[in-house]
């Protein structure tokens, strides 16, 4: 969560001593965390969002046409970013953000297109 919004995680702890304003802003972002995974499977690639409600994409390994991945400046600094998986059209089929190593996933799928 730091990697992913070091800015954002800063300015909610300066807004802890204003009514607790910062810890509820840091347990939404908290939740938002560990609400996104990633899972690639030999034939299929998993991506979920959400607690309490789920949003699930499958998308077959046999069908990515492309994987891109998007870094700001600061994103770099701290090794993260976002994974965009291109199936058929110009809108991505699955996306995660704020990945920890992001080129790892995309040697990941690449592994399994292959292989």
């Amino acid at each position: 969560m730091i990697r992913g919004q070091p800015i954002g995680v800063l300015l909610a702890l300066a807004l802890v001593p204003v009514f607790g304003l910062g810890l509820l802003i840091l347990a939404f972002m908290w939740l938002r965390s560990i609400g996104s995974r990633i899972a690639i499977y030999p034939r299929y690639i998993l991506v979920e969002h959400g607690i309490l409600n789920k949003d699930r994409t499958e998308t077959a390994i046999a069908g990515i046409r492309s994987v891109n991945i998007k870094q700001s400046f600061l994103n770099r600094l701290f090794n993260v970013g976002s994974i965009l998986i291109y199936t058929a059209g110009d809108k991505p089929e699955a996306e995660i953000n704020h990945i920890y190593l992001p080129h790892r996933a995309r040697d990941l799928i690449r592994r399994q297109q292959t292989g």
